[in-house]
């Protein structure tokens, strides 16, 4: 948990664009933030909607990825709280779960591979 990205003085790291990771999954959104990274983002990354919501209060972001089931509450209920692009993984393939999902945002279906910088890269140049 908490704020990655690659090593880059202070003042730089203020001009990355912030992406906001939730995922309960250590292993994905280790990888998710890895990408990132590498795409530029100052990523900051948590386990469940509690510690993505204080890290809400505290900084805005460019864009949200979001686990659709966390253990503390649904990241598609959890989006309607933020204003930015939003990405939902999932691993989930039911019909109506997906629809919900991309009314609010683009969905990335787990497991997470290098496919995921290219739906990043879609939905950060459909917002420009």
């Amino acid at each position: 948990m908490g704020w990655h990205s690659a090593d880059r003085e202070a003042d730089e790291v203020k001009q990355e664009p912030t992406c906001l990771l939730v995922d309960d999954d250590t292993f994905a959104r280790t990888y998710m933030a890895l990408i990132l990274q590498r795409m530029g983002y100052f990523v900051s990354d948590h386990g469940s909607v509690t510690e993505a919501r204080m890290a809400c209060s505290q900084f805005v972001f460019d864009l949200a990825v979001l686990d659709a089931l966390l253990p503390d509450g649904s990241g598609v209920v959890f989006a309607d709280e933020l204003a930015c692009p939003i990405i939902f993984t999932t691993g989930a393939t039911d019909e109506f779960n997906r629809k919900v999902m991309w009314k609010r945002g683009v969905v990335y279906q787990k497991p997470v591979d290098s496919s995921f910088n290219e739906c990043v890269k879609r939905v950060t140049e459909k917002g420009k």
